[in-house]
């Protein structure tokens, strides 16, 4: 395997010292699209075990929050499309962003999932899980967040702008969250290497 042949901003991010100790992938991300995501038929809660560089993170999707969003992360998840990933973006106090194979914020699987935005004022507290989008209607992809502080993310909710497809909520490994959060950063860029090692569902 040659990890100089991934995305450049993936093979940057492997260059750099790998966060908490953890190991530097050996291969690139795999460079998957699709259609769509496959139904999944979910009907009930799921769990999903994001390993990182700094530990693993247990996470409680909620398909009755966002059906189409949550559906589309464990068919990718499950495709192994998160496996080596950089996650390419930390805001200390406020998130962390991954799931772009690219690491350049831009990467998409392919197809985009519909808005299913909660309500405005719905508060995005510490351990909230949630889709990226580019501000556009309907253009949240394969791209997550993870919230920190309730303080630091006080602002989303508070209008339509602001509000994005909330998948679930962090149930375990709030050290790790916190150990990722204390990267060091250089303007929005993680100082270190911060990888996801593989995003295991149980359902």
């Amino acid at each position: 395997p040659d990890p100089e042949a991934g995305p450049p901003a993936w093979v940057a991010f492997t260059q750099l010292p790998t966060a908490c100790g953890g190991e530097t992938p050996t291969e690139p991300p795999a460079e998957l699209q699709y259609e769509g995501a496959e139904d999944l038929a979910i009907d009930g809660p799921v769990t999903a075990e994001l390993v990182t560089s700094c530990g693993v993170i247990t996470i409680e999707m909620d398909p009755s929050l966002a059906p189409e969003s949550v559906n589309s992360v464990v068919f990718l998840a499950e495709e192994g499309y998160y496996d080596r990933t950089a996650m390419h973006r930390s805001v200390p106090t406020f998130m962390v962003q991954g799931g772009d194979p690219t690491a350049v914020g831009t990467g998409n699987p392919g197809y985009f999932v519909d808005d299913e935005f909660p309500e405005v004022g719905t508060a995005y507290t510490r351990g909230t899980v949630a889709l990226a989008h580019s501000s556009a209607p309907n253009s949240s992809g394969s791209q997550f967040f993870i919230v920190y502080s309730d303080e630091g993310a006080q602002h989303l909710g508070s209008d339509e702008s602001l509000l994005f497809n909330i998948i679930g909520e962090v149930t375990g490994g709030f050290e790790v969250l916190d150990a990722i959060e204390a990267i060091g950063v250089d303007g929005q860029t993680p100082s270190e290497g911060l990888f996801i090692e593989s995003f295991v569902i149980e359902r």
